[in-house]
């Protein structure tokens, strides 16, 4: 979901007991395209140059990480709240931006608007 728009091609992957702002997740839609090339300031389009080779399952093992917490929503627009959360992944001494919607009136279904490394952590 970028802002209320439904991309043209969307992974959608069932998952088993991911509670996320007291709400039990079954099921994760993923707009690869956005993950994997970002979209341009300027243009609004996704770039041309790809800047993550991720897959469907590594988007999800990251949303996994998000169980059992409550995060404060980002924006509102259309009927979607809109979440930013950044996760530290200290095995790889990086941090990610996980950007991610809930259409208010499918609570159960978590859409992955981008992901991204911001950079290395300090030791």
């Amino acid at each position: 979901m970028l802002m209320g728009k439904e991309p043209k091609h969307v992974e959608r992957v069932k998952v088993r007991r991911i509670i996320v702002n007291h709400c039990l997740i079954n099921e994760i839609h993923i707009d690869l395209e956005h993950v994997n090339y970002g979209v341009s300031k300027k243009t609004g389009k996704l770039n041309t140059k790809r800047r993550s080779n991720f897959k469907a399952n590594d988007v999800v093992e990251f949303v996994k990480r998000l169980d059992r917490n409550s995060y404060t929503q980002a924006d509102d627009v259309d009927g979607y709240l809109y979440y930013e959360v950044l996760l530290p992944i200290w095995e790889e001494k990086r941090e990610y931006r996980l950007v991610f919607c809930v259409e208010k009136t499918k609570p159960n279904i978590i859409c992955v608007v981008t992901l991204y490394c911001i950079g290395r952590m300090k030791d």
